[in-house]
């Protein structure tokens, strides 16, 4: 029942939107204003010096999938070594 309800909003939505004109004229100022902003971004990416390009990199890079998995493991065997050696001085202590 939600979903009827919804797609009714929309299709009002889309009726008021359009405001009768074509949809060809609609589609063809969307693809100019993509094709204009497309251009401002490779512009802009461009123009960028090289430390940001970069510092662009090492973000992607330390952001990236398999950087995280790898710290996750390394921080887990750190603090699990740490936790041993602790409770193994904890032990070594109450003994003496």
């Amino acid at each position: 029942m939600g979903s009827r309800r919804r797609r009714r909003k929309t299709a009002q939505i889309a009726r008021n939107h359009d405001h009768g004109a074509p949809s060809s004229v609609h589609s063809s100022a969307l693809e100019e204003n993509v094709q204009a902003i497309k251009r401002w971004e490779r512009t802009i990416l461009l123009a960028r010096s090289r430390a940001e390009q970069v510092s662009d990199w090492i973000a992607c890079t330390a952001g990236s999938g398999p950087v995280l998995v790898l710290h996750v493991v390394w921080f887990s065997a750190w603090v699990t070594v740490n936790a041993v050696a602790s409770v193994r001085s904890i032990r070594s202590r109450s003994r003496s």
